[in-house]
């Protein structure tokens, strides 16, 4: 029995549907795609330094040799984490998407964020850092030591090294105002002594204050909450950022848990909570949460996951001509042909 073959108007149409997807892939402007160049080449840099100074990294781990994806448990640990939340952190996409939110928020060369930060996403970080320098944005950072697992949390290599070889290299021009220790109430709850011990160290060599409270825990949080609202007061940003969980940045309140990451507007701060997060939109500051980043990835187009690639999201139009296209096949492609009315022959 022979086999019938292939039809070869279908092979065009799957030949035809991937140029389509191809060609009309949205493309980055000329600024986004040097945003994209310099990220993966920080990236590159970073993991050949760590290779360098004998740290043992991953491929499997980290198959886009970025260089942001830490260990899972160091004395720097504070909480679980997501090894491919990590890894998706650290697309350079990312640092694209900041760049767009940051032109929806309107800001404009010379204006300035404040950025708060966690170090479990120091691939997001950088991205987000590299993002608002790019646009020529004034930025006024500080950023949480500890981490959760597979973050920046090598002992040998933590987020404030990490900076320093960035701006050494000239990959990044941003120096904190503020550390702090991260973990429960941000003053290094769930970190053990020795890790308490070396990032009180670092943050002495890099120079850079490490803000404090004392009192009860929830006073602790409360003062960290407060330090940070001060800050905002004294810079006037035309937007707050807050990338990772910090639990000033997030408060107690489960009411900020059901806010969607993404670029926040101020009518949303009556049910965003008591932490930075919330009081910010609450005084008419924009807020852009960084968080949850399965949701970020649906949200905005971007693999989770997956290999970087080099597009945004999808296009209306590789859709329309996708379709236009398989209408057209299926037009000219006669399965079947009529013979006498209410009879066909197969044309196979």
């Amino acid at each position: 029995m022979s086999v019938p073959s292939f039809p070869r108007r279908l092979v065009f149409l799957a030949v035809a549907l991937l140029g389509v997807l191809y060609a009309f892939a949205p493309g980055l402007t000329p600024e986004e795609a040097r945003l994209v160049q310099r990220i993966r080449a920080a990236q590159g840099a970073l993991w050949a330094h760590q290779e360098a100074l004998g740290l043992p990294l991953s491929r499997q781990d980290d198959p886009e040799r970025t260089g942001f994806v830490g260990v899972e448990w160091s004395p720097l640990t504070t909480t679980l984490g997501e090894l491919p939340a990590k890894r998706t952190a650290a697309n350079p996409l990312f640092g694209v998407q900041c760049l767009r939110w940051f032109r929806q928020a309107g800001l404009v060369p010379g204006d300035r964020i404040v950025l708060f930060s966690s170090s479990s996403f120091p691939g997001l970080l950088f991205s987000a850092l590299a993002a608002a320098e790019s646009a020529g944005l004034e930025v006024t950072l500080v950023v949480s030591l500890g981490s959760s697992t597979w973050g920046a949390n090598r002992p040998q290599f933590p987020w404030p090294a990490m900076g320093r070889f960035l701006r050494r290299e000239g990959f990044l021009r941003t120096l904190p105002v503020a550390y702090t220790l991260g973990g429960d109430y941000e003053t290094g709850g769930g970190l053990s002594e020795e890790g308490r011990v070396l990032l009180e160290r670092v943050a002495r060599e890099d120079g850079v204050p490490l803000w404090t409270a004392s009192g009860t825990p929830e006073q602790r949080l409360r003062g960290m909450t407060d330090r940070k609202m001060a800050l905002i007061e004294s810079v006037h940003p035309k937007l707050v950022v807050s990338v990772g969980g910090s639990h000033a940045n997030l408060g107690d309140r489960e009411a900020v848990l059901a806010l969607q990451p993404g670029l926040l507007d101020p009518s949303q701060g009556g049910q965003a909570g008591d932490g930075v997060i919330g009081r910010s939109l609450r005084r008419g500051l924009p807020v852009l949460h960084l968080l949850e980043m399965k949701t970020l990835c649906a949200r905005t187009g971007i693999g989770y996951d997956a290999p970087f690639r080099r597009s945004l999201g999808t296009s209306p139009w590789a859709a329309a001509a996708g379709l236009g296209l398989f209408a057209g096949a299926l037009a000219s492609f006669r399965r079947f042909r009529f013979t006498e009315t209410g009879k066909t022959n197969p044309d196979s």
